[in-house]
Formats: structure tokens, C-alpha cells, sequence
């Protein structure tokens, strides 16, 4: 509903606080799928969370309202970066060497499979800590 009420395109921001291994963001890219209850009724997902591209096929005015979605992931345990970085470049992103700031990486993917432009902003510390300027 809050996209669909939005007269002018803008972004969607999506704050991850204590990212792990990103599974939060690649469960909504791809979705969740139940294998054992999967059936046509629910075209193919199962019972589980369609991924964000069907659910903004299903709302054409909520798609038509957006531009382009904003993911910051916080992680304050550097050790997962090299996890991280995989799991982003798995599903279609590329590090953007020019912006890598001191607490993090930011990685873009283009328009693709009915999604926006999107980018990730990985943050490697505490989100309490975290200058927002």
C-alpha cells in the first residue's frame, strides 16, 4: 500500500540491521519457496514469500512509483565480507570500486527480471555507531 500511494517515482529503502549472510536480501530477490507444498495453485512459490519482482508485477502502480531500490545491510562482523561479496555477486551485482567507504562496499545491478536499478550498501559495523551524514 505505501508504494502503490506514492504519486511520483522515488526509491525504496530497505535497512537490514544485523545482516548476517544476507539471507534476509536474497530471500527477497528470489523468494521462499516450500518444496513439499509447491503446486500450480500458487504459481510455483508454494506457500512461501513471493520474491519482490512478482510482487510488484502483481501491483503495476506500485512498479510505475519506483525508480530504483536502496539496500544498506550492517554486519558489524567484518569476517563475512568475503561471504557477503559472494553471495551479491551470485545474484547479478557488481562492486562499485569508486564508492567503497571506510565502513563498507557498495555493489549496483542494472535493471534486470522485472526489477529496478538497485544497489547495496554493506556497512561492516555497528549500526548504532554508524554516522548517517
Amino acid at each position: 500500500a505505501l508504494l502503490e500511494a506514492r504519486t511520483r517515482a522515488g526509491p525504496l529503502v530497505l535497512v537490514d540491521l544485523g545482516a548476517g549472510l544476507l539471507s534476509i536480501w536474497s530471500l527477497l530477490l528470489l523468494g521462499a519457496r516450500d518444496a513439499e507444498e509447491d503446486n500450480d495453485n500458487n504459481n510455483g512459490n508454494g506457500n512461501g514469500l513471493p520474491s519482490l519482482s512478482q510482487f510488484l508485477a502483481q501491483r503495476s502502480q506500485a512498479q510505475a512509483n519506483l525508480d530504483h531500490i536502496v539496500y544498506h545491510a550492517y554486519e558489524p562482523n567484518p569476517s563475512l565480507a568475503p561471504h557477503c561479496v559472494e553471495t551479491l555477486e551470485s545474484l547479478g551485482f557488481v562492486s562499485d570500486d569508486t564508492t567503497t567507504t571506510a565502513d563498507g562496499l557498495k555493489f549496483y545491478r542494472e535493471e534486470h527480471g522485472g526489477l529496478p536499478y538497485m544497489e547495496v550498501h554493506l556497512h561492516f559495523c555497528d549500526y548504532r555507531c554508524h554516522d548517517a551524514s
